[in-house]
């Protein structure tokens, strides 16, 4: 986790109307299986920015980074004042 906004390599528009200083990443996601089905392992695309830009973020809500759009499928806090964004892109691309 990055505590120094000067460290944010990347910018993503919300919603089109706000700029957010953060950092794209994807993050290894490992699902076990419940006993019948196997699990599996997945990337989850990830934006980490101060939760103070974004006060009012919402899940559904849009972000574009490098003229791609994704949608905000889930807001994660942190007490630290920073947050992540778990993203989704319709088009796979990550």
């Amino acid at each position: 986790i990055f505590n120094n906004t000067d460290e944010y390599g990347d910018s993503g528009l919300w919603n089109g109307t706000t700029t957010v200083k953060g950092n794209l990443f994807s993050e290894y996601v490992e699902i076990p299986g419940d006993g019948i089905t196997a699990g599996m392992s997945v990337y989850s695309l990830r934006f980490l920015y101060q939760q103070s830009e974004l006060p009012t973020v919402a899940q559904g809500d849009s972000l574009v980074v490098d003229s791609v759009t994704y949608t905000i499928q889930d807001i994660q806090s942190s007490a630290d004042g920073e947050a992540v964004l778990v993203l989704s892109n319709p088009d796979g691309v990550y």
